[in-house]
């Protein structure tokens, strides 16, 4: 891998070979950023670095990761360690699954885990120290608007971006001194290849209320430079934020039933 100009203010995206990820190295990218994208895929890796490198001018380069295996998430960490003038780390790793609990074998559900939460923690343990150091900077961890939800098929997946939130919102307070940012990013539905992996085909009606990852980024990086924690992107999401908060479980409970009863 080659070394990046320490001079130049870097960007690490984990997950950064398709959707929200890619988008955030390009625009990244666009302010002036080096870029190191992380994910399983190197064809698409290697065109991205091209596209960057030409469509921009800054270095980008990758790592191939895959971050639900323990040693390989060790070694991304490790690495990070080296990169003194990291400036923006995002953690954007992360797949869902479709299926009940118990419908599906366990290993998705720690590989869910693993990927969401353990390798969040990992990297973000190794980016900080440098961020501190240099009081600049910071981390953006991709969850959910679904982090505030919860209801049948969605327990890993609500219940590993619940805990992105909070542990955002705790380190958030930790370095709050030293001017370094961590931001909990929350979109709703957007237009990626999320749902086509899970296998979901999605009317023209459903389209109608997904926002593009270009608008998604663009918010999360306004709301970084301010300084804010969490990040809701769309006036309609940040509408159905606020309507959770003071919904009962209870309701929440029989919704969530009721809809599952219709599919």
């Amino acid at each position: 891998m080659q070394q990046t100009d320490k001079q130049n203010r870097l960007a690490l995206i984990t997950g950064g070979s398709c959707g929200i990820g890619a988008e955030f190295a390009r625009q990244l990218a666009s302010q002036g950023c080096d870029i190191i994208i992380v994910s399983r895929r190197e064809e698409t890796l290697i065109e991205m670095c091209e596209v960057i490198q030409n469509d921009f001018g800054v270095k980008a380069d990758y790592i191939i990761a895959d971050l639900s295996d323990y040693k390989q998430t060790q070694s991304l960490a490790e690495k990070i360690k080296t990169l003194d003038n990291l400036e923006i780390l995002v953690n954007n790793a992360g797949f869902g699954t479709q299926g009940e609990f118990l419908e599906l074998p366990v290993k998705s559900h720690l590989d869910m885990l693993r990927v969401h939460c353990e390798a969040t923690v990992a990297l973000t343990h190794s980016a900080l120290p440098a961020m501190v150091n240099n009081r600049r900077g910071g981390v953006i961890n991709v969850s959910s608007v679904s982090a505030y939800m919860f209801g049948p098929e969605a327990s890993m997946y609500c219940g590993t971006k619940a805990f992105l939130n909070a542990f955002s919102e705790s380190v958030a307070l930790e370095v709050k001194e030293s001017g370094v940012t961590i931001q909990a990013l929350c979109p709703g539905y957007t237009l990626t290849e999320f749902h086509q992996r899970l296998g979901i085909n999605l009317s023209k009606k459903a389209l109608k209320h997904f926002m593009s990852a270009e608008e998604v980024v663009a918010c999360s990086l306004r709301y970084f430079k301010r300084g804010r924690v969490i990040c809701i992107p769309g006036f309609g999401y940040k509408l159905i934020h606020l309507l959770i908060k003071i919904m009962p479980a209870s309701l929440m409970r029989r919704i969530s039933r009721k809809r599952k009863k219709k599919e």
